[in-house]
Formats: C-alpha cells, sequence, structure tokens
C-alpha cells in the first residue's frame, strides 16, 4: 500500500511538471495601431511603449487557436478553439501588448486588463461588455472615458492625472476612480454599483440606477442633469 501511494505520487509530480512545461510564449512584431478590440477571454497587460508588439503565454494545445491581427490601425485578437472558459480569475491566456498612442481598448469578452505604466495618449477610452470585466488603468494625459454595456459586471479602477473624465456607466459595475486626479468629470450612473470620483473643478452628473455617486476632492460646482432612483451624490 505504501508503495502504491508513492509510486502514485511519483505519477502526480511527473504529472504537474508536463503540465506547466506546455507553456509556450509567443513574440511578435506588430505594425502601427491604437485601438485593440479583445474578442476573447483574456488576462492582458498594457505597456506604453515605442514599440508595437505582443507576447502571448498560454500552453501549447491553445496557442494555435489565438488568432491577432491588425487593420485600420485596430489589433483584433480572438481565439478560435470551439470550447472556451468563462472565469476571468482562471483566463488560460496572458497577452503583454507594447504600443504607443494607444487610442482605445474594448473587452467584447470577460477579460482582466492592467496597464504596467501610464497611458499618455491625450485621449484614452475603455469599453467594457459581456458578463464579468476586472480593469485597472493607470493614465497620465487630458480626457480619459468609459462605458460599458449590460450586462456587464466587474470593477473599473483608475488611477493618475487626467484634466476631464467622462464615464457612463450602467448594469452591475462599479468604478474606483478616486485615485485619479481630474480637474473636470462627467458621470452618468445607471449602474448598481457606485462610482467615486476625485474631480477639484466640476462635476456634472445623472444618477438612474441604485448606485451613488462618491466626489472626492472638494469640486467648486456640481450640476446635477437628472436623478430618478435610489442612487445618491455623495461629497467627501
Amino acid at each position: 500500500m505504501k508503495r502504491l501511494f508513492i509510486i502514485s505520487l511519483i505519477l502526480f509530480s511527473f504529472s504537474c511538471k508536463k503540465e506547466k512545461s506546455n507553456q509556450v510564449l509567443r513574440f511578435e512584431i506588430l505594425p502601427t495601431f491604437n485601438q485593440i478590440v479583445l474578442k476573447d477571454y483574456f488576462d492582458v497587460f498594457l505597456i506604453e511603449d515605442s514599440s508595437y508588439s505582443i507576447e502571448i503565454k498560454t500552453n501549447e494545445n491553445l496557442m494555435k487557436h489565438i488568432q491577432f491581427k491588425v487593420i485600420d490601425s485596430v489589433l483584433t485578437i480572438s481565439n478560435e478553439q470551439a470550447l472556451k472558459w468563462r472565469n476571468p480569475q482562471n483566463n488560460q491566456v496572458s497577452l503583454h501588448i507594447s504600443s504607443s498612442h494607444l487610442r482605445e481598448v474594448t473587452a467584447l469578452e470577460t477579460c482582466n486588463i492592467r496597464t504596467l505604466n501610464p497611458i499618455t495618449t491625450k485621449e484614452f477610452g475603455i469599453i467594457l461588455g459581456s458578463k464579468v470585466n476586472v480593469a485597472d488603468i493607470q493614465v497620465d494625459n487630458e480626457v480619459v472615458y468609459y462605458w460599458n454595456d449590460f450586462p456587464c459586471g466587474g470593477k473599473l479602477t483608475l488611477s493618475g492625472k487626467t484634466k476631464e473624465l467622462k464615464i457612463w456607466n450602467s448594469a452591475i459595475l462599479s468604478v474606483d476612480a478616486k485615485s485619479l486626479i481630474c480637474e473636470k468629470a462627467l458621470v452618468n450612473n445607471n449602474s448598481k454599483g457606485n462610482c467615486e470620483v476625485n474631480v477639484s473643478q466640476y462635476i456634472e452628473y445623472s444618477i438612474e440606477g441604485e448606485g451613488d455617486i462618491i466626489a472626492y476632492g472638494n469640486p467648486k460646482e456640481i450640476i446635477e442633469n437628472k436623478r430618478s432612483s435610489s442612487g445618491q451624490f455623495v461629497l467627501r
């Protein structure tokens, strides 16, 4: 019995090593692009750089199904595998994408998206779809905008500094932008989740969902456009 247990343990260890060794990397230099469209379930790391490239890490069997192309300055990435995964915590494909002057990222499916350094493009936007998305975005620019589609949930975190922030939030997604210093903000919250912003000069808002808008930074001018639900505007 003891001998059988030892043999099983050795076989299990070998199986784990073999699975780990199946992880492969693919690196490609890309034509210039300023937009990214994510058409499947990915862990995405955005890097602002002078070069344009993509590095894909996944297991050997999945790699052949990952497709990408640049058309009209739009990088589109998809997974052609018939059987796909659904949980963003267990995404099996990670993408490191380097670019300069990135203007917009659109996630059509569940993704984890993170910037590894601040985006400095004059105007940058992020659009989130599908069921669950998690994004952590750093910026140092003039304008940031975001919106999402039903039935999207999850969380968007924004940090850094910008002059103007525009948010159209719906479904059940929450926005944490209290670490993003901005002068002016336009916020429309039609979500069950809260929107937190840090604005110094001017904020214009509408509340059409159950979630609150929480404003830090003591804005000098506050304009209410519409309030049609139980959500509240809160000054902190």
